[in-house]
């Protein structure tokens, strides 16, 4: 819009900073301020580039992420680096929790770099494409579960994805979403079908997968609410045996 490009023109910014927007700017736009767009990415870039950094990093299983400011250009977050912060993640982190620890980890490098900008006592870092990885936008069908992943795969799934795009399987003719499991054991003893309920008790529901088995403790039937996994295996008088399907429907 050539009349907020002229109004930002007119307004003689030292910076213009962005966080968590997803977009490429133009190249009009980003020559605009005096020292610069700053984006405060969350991720230690060179990896994960992109509008999900959050959400995949855990959905990897990563142990450690943390916060980037970088020169932005016209690419998606491959500008010059400034400065770096890192984070533990922790087998409690959902995206919801690691969200709130990067955000106040990533206002704190802002007030670190701008200064250090403006007197020039900091060198931007240009980033090895060798070394890039991607945080693509997630789609619903990201969601999906493949019962063939191990246990820790789809653990890390669930933290990933809750709320959205939510983690879910497909149950009779509609979708069961798992708002919350834990992993039981990353191995198995004995022969199961992925997707097979092994066992059903008062702490949920035991399901093997392709490696391990995981407790499935809360979930949402399509059009019910959220529940215990016990009440919905009671509900719908499942029983060890049943074998949930990961095919999508169409």
């Amino acid at each position: 819009n050539i009349e907020v490009l002229n109004h930002l023109k007119s307004l003689d910014l030292d910076f213009i900073i962005v966080v968590a927007y997803g977009k490429i700017l133009p190249q009009e736009l980003l020559d605009i301020p005096k020292y610069g767009c700053i984006n405060v990415h969350a991720s230690l870039l060179e990896k994960y580039r992109g509008a999900a950094p959050i959400q995949w990093s855990i959905a990897n299983g990563e142990s450690e992420t943390g916060v980037t400011t970088m020169l932005m250009d016209a690419g998606m977050d491959t500008g010059d680096m400034l400065l770096q912060k890192s984070l533990k993640i922790e087998l409690s982190d959902t995206t919801k929790t690691l969200s709130d620890k990067l955000s106040s980890l990533g206002a704190d490098l802002l007030i670190e770099t701008i200064p250090q900008l403006v007197n020039g006592t900091l060198t931007p870092i240009k980033q090895d494409e060798s070394k890039a990885t991607k945080a693509p936008i997630i789609t619903k069908h990201d969601g999906n579960i493949n019962w063939s992943n191990s246990a820790t795969d789809i653990f890390n799934l669930v933290r990933a994805f809750t709320p959205w795009p939510s983690v879910y399987t497909i149950y009779q003719s509609g979708t069961l979403k798992i708002t919350e499991c834990n992993i039981l054991t990353e191995t198995m003893d004995r022969d199961y079908k992925a997707g097979q309920i092994v066992s059903i008790d008062k702490s949920g529901i035991k399901v093997a997968t392709g490696s391990g088995l995981i407790l499935l403790t809360k979930v949402q039937l399509s059009g019910s609410k959220e529940m215990n996994a016990i009440d919905f295996a009671r509900g719908q008088r499942i029983e060890p045996g049943y074998v949930f399907n990961d095919s999508i429907m169409c």
